[in-house]
């Protein structure tokens, strides 16, 4: 009989900006807050909207680049003080053929996005990005949707954090994912009716 798959706990943070109150050039698009997964460390976060061209197929491209604060609300006045100008000294990091220095992040439009509503929540994530938060020697990544406001209709790009996983992780949530599957599906399954012999039930 195969052994019960335990599944990986992923840590998530969010993320949240809406246009800026006062655009302009050289000032950012959206403003608002990234926090770190599995903690309440918020930073505050800017993004800008730039454009190139893709050398393959001349297309021009819509990306979004962003810098985080280099400390976060939650920390104290002498924190703040301290980490302020650390970016500067931070490491950068790389993941595929992505550079990104500290206090850094760039997030992409998802072309594999197909709008279709997964078992366990919303569809794919309209933009995916990665994030250096200026320490440890990880990339985060950022899953972003794009929303409005019930209330004012305004555009809100928002999604979570994490980290991103290994190939073994990916694997071992696959699995645990079919496992859980299975066991839904054995408990909603209803018992047979009994076999009638000569009109009445066994």
């Amino acid at each position: 009989m195969d052994q019960p798959v335990t599944p990986i706990t992923q840590p998530r943070g969010d993320f949240i900006v809406s246009p800026s109150r006062y655009p302009g050039k050289g000032r950012p698009n959206f403003t608002g807050s990234i926090t770190m997964p599995g903690s309440d460390t918020k930073m505050r976060a800017s993004v800008w909207k730039n454009e190139y061209r893709d050398d393959k197929t001349g297309e021009l491209i819509t990306y979004y680049s962003g810098q985080t604060a280099e400390y976060s609300y939650n920390d104290s006045i002498e924190d703040q003080l301290e980490k302020i100008g650390s970016s500067a000294n931070g490491k950068t990091l790389e993941e595929a053929n992505l550079s990104v220095k500290a206090n850094r992040f760039v997030i992409f439009k998802n072309n594999t996005k197909d709008y279709s509503v997964e078992k366990h929540g919303e569809g794919k994530p309209d933009f995916w990005g990665r994030w250096n938060p200026g320490h440890g020697d990880k990339l985060v990544a950022i899953g972003v949707w794009a929303r409005k406001n019930k209330e004012t209709g305004q555009l809100i790009l928002s999604g979570q954090t994490q980290y991103p996983l290994t190939k073994e992780e990916v694997e071992q949530m696959r699995m645990s994912d079919q496992q859980h599957d299975a066991l839904e599906t054995f408990g909603d399954s209803k018992p047979a009716a009994p076999r009638r012999r000569g009109g009445r039930a066994a």
